[in-house]
C-alpha cells in the first residue's frame, strides 16, 4: 500500500490523565512545521478497529497492551488516520497530490485513552517517543471533577451495569468497583490510574524514549518548556511555534472556566477528602527528573 497510507517516523504521543493541561500542549506542539495532526484526538480512529473498541471487549476497559495487536490492525488504523492527518498548516494528507505527499512524516496524537495503552502504541511504533504530562492531582482531580458536572465529556452514556451519571472521560480498569461512589471519588480513581498505569509501562522503556514535562512548569516557562521538547522530539522550533509561546498562552478549546491559581479551592472539601489514596502516587511522579534533566 505504499503511497496509499504513510510511514511515521518516531511518532510522538502525549500520555497524561484526563484534564491534565494536554489540550494545552498538544495545541501548542501541532504549530510545529515538523509534525503532522489530526487536528484533535484520535479516539474514533482507534476505535474503528474491532479488537480495541470497548463495546467488543465487554467494556472491560480501555486499557490495551500489545496482546491486543492483531493481523492488519495497523494498516487499518493507519488508513483511519490518513484520512484527517493534516500538517501544521491545516492542509490534509489526502489532499496533496501523489507526489506532493511525504511518503515518510513525524506525528503527533494526543488522547487521555494513551495513558492505558502505552505498551500497544509502542507494539505498534517501536521508534514512538512519549511525553509524560503531569498536573498537580488538586488541581487535577478538580479539573476532572468539573468535567463529570459539565456532562460535555460522556463517552460512555449506556455503560452496561454503571448505575450513576454517564461515564465521563477515560475507563479504566477496575471501573466497576465505584458502582455507588461519589464523583470525587470516581475523578481520584481516573487520576491515579491513568498516572499509575502510565508511569509504570514507561518506566519498562529505555528513558531515551520518554520524558516527564510538569503543567505547572509548561506554564511557568512556555517556551523553555517547548524548546527543550523539541530537543527531545528532534524537531526543528520553527517560527511559528515559538510565536505560540512567545505571549500569554491562550485556553485550550477544552477548557470549561478560565485556569486560575488554587482554583481547586472550589472544591476544597471534596479534594481534601482524597488526597490520601493520591499521595503515593504523586510522590512517585514527583520523583521523576524534570525535563531538560532527564
Amino acid at each position: 500500500m505504499t503511497g496509499l497510507l504513510p510511514a511515521l517516523d518516531r511518532p510522538v504521543f502525549i500520555v497524561a490523565a484526563p484534564r491534565s493541561g494536554s489540550s494545552l500542549l498538544f495545541e501548542m506542539l501541532s504549530r510545529a512545521s515538523a509534525l503532522w495532526t489530526l487536528g484533535g484526538e484520535a479516539r474514533a480512529e482507534f476505535e474503528t478497529v474491532p479488537r480495541w473498541n470497548p463495546r467488543q471487549r465487554g467494556y472491560d476497559s480501555n486499557r490495551l497492551t500489545a496482546g491486543d495487536l492483531g493481523l492488519g490492525d495497523r494498516a487499518q488504523l493507519l488508513l483511519a488516520m490518513s484520512r484527517r492527518l493534516r500538517n501544521s498548516e491545516g492542509v490534509r494528507w489526502r489532499a496533496l497530490t501523489a507526489e506532493a505527499r511525504p511518503g515518510c512524516l513525524r506525528f503527533l496524537e494526543k488522547t487521555p485513552k494513551n495513558a492505558l495503552r502505552v505498551p500497544l502504541l509502542r507494539t505498534l511504533f517501536p521508534d514512538a517517543r512519549f511525553i509524560f504530562l503531569l498536573r498537580d492531582p488538586r488541581d487535577n482531580v478538580s479539573s476532572i471533577l468539573e468535567a463529570w458536572r459539565s456532562g460535555r465529556f460522556v463517552n460512555y452514556r449506556d455503560l452496561p451495569d454503571w448505575p450513576g451519571p454517564p461515564w465521563s472521560l477515560l475507563l479504566p480498569p477496575g471501573w466497576r468497583e465505584l458502582r455507588g461512589a461519589s464523583l470525587e471519588r470516581i475523578a481520584a480513581f481516573q487520576w491515579r490510574a491513568a498516572n499509575e498505569i502510565a508511569l509504570n509501562d514507561l518506566l519498562a522503556l529505555p528513558g531515551s524514549d520518554w520524558c516527564a514535562l510538569r503543567y505547572e512548569d509548561l506554564l511557568a516557562a512556555p517556551a523553555a518548556a517547548v524548546a527543550q521538547l523539541c530537543s527531545f522530539m528532534e524537531v526543528p522550533c520553527c517560527l511559528g511555534l515559538q510565536a505560540a509561546v512567545a505571549s500569554d498562552l491562550p485556553p485550550s478549546q477544552h477548557t470549561l472556566t478560565p485556569p486560575a491559581p488554587g482554583k481547586w479551592r472550589q472544591n476544597e472539601a471534596q479534594i481534601r477528602s482524597v488526597l490520601p489514596g493520591l499521595e503515593e502516587t504523586w510522590a512517585r511522579l514527583q520523583a521523576l527528573p524534570a525535563l531538560g534533566a532527564q
